[in-house]
């Protein structure tokens, strides 16, 4: 009975670790975006766009702008603000950067209400991007992103990092509960 017990416990713990991990930031819902292509080697230009919009809420004013970003791993490649027209819509471009390396990248970012809101508003599902090698095969003749290497939402990812905390503390408070209870 008590190996049972135990197998419960752990198996709660493991479900709702899972479960904070798979959330999106806090507070913030899920869009999607679109981005073409999805390959492309170091200084090329990849057309991104909103398919979910940027809108605020109603009651809240601001100047909205959609954070986006090509990173690999934790590390962000490239990134540019894109202002938010009154429906929601952005587009632009992002121009992989030169500390891009071959291999798999993704793309994704936050709405946010404006420069001085705090986390975001939306948050834009990554979508899969592949750095090849080789130089980029046409010229653009539109003005290139910034490239930084600063995270593209702290607040959000922040936020979401205190939820697995608490989460983690709050598993290991039952597992040493059960001990105690056991003996």
């Amino acid at each position: 009975m008590q190996r049972l017990r135990a197998r419960a416990s752990w198996m709660i713990a493991l479900g709702m670790v899972t479960l904070v991990l798979a959330a999106p930031p806090a507070g913030a819902q899920t869009g999607t975006l679109k981005v073409s292509p999805t390959a492309g080697p170091r200084g090329s230009t990849i057309t991104v766009s909103s398919v979910s919009p940027c809108a605020l809420p109603s009651g809240v004013s601001g100047s909205p702008f959609a954070r986006i970003a090509l990173s690999q791993g934790s590390t962000v490649v490239a990134s540019r603000d894109f202002p938010v027209s009154p429906s929601g819509a952005w587009s632009g471009s992002l121009t992989v950067g030169t500390k891009a390396a071959p291999g798999p990248a993704s793309i994704g970012g936050d709405c946010i209400a404006g420069p001085q809101a705090e986390g975001s508003l939306l948050h834009y599902q990554d979508v899969t991007f592949t750095v090849t090698a080789g130089s980029p095969t046409t010229t653009s003749t539109s003005t290139p992103a910034t490239t930084t290497t600063s995270p593209s939402s702290g607040t959000s990812s922040n936020a979401t990092w205190l939820v697995v905390v608490v989460a983690a503390l709050l598993v290991l408070g039952a597992v040493v509960y059960q001990r105690r209870r056991s003996k």
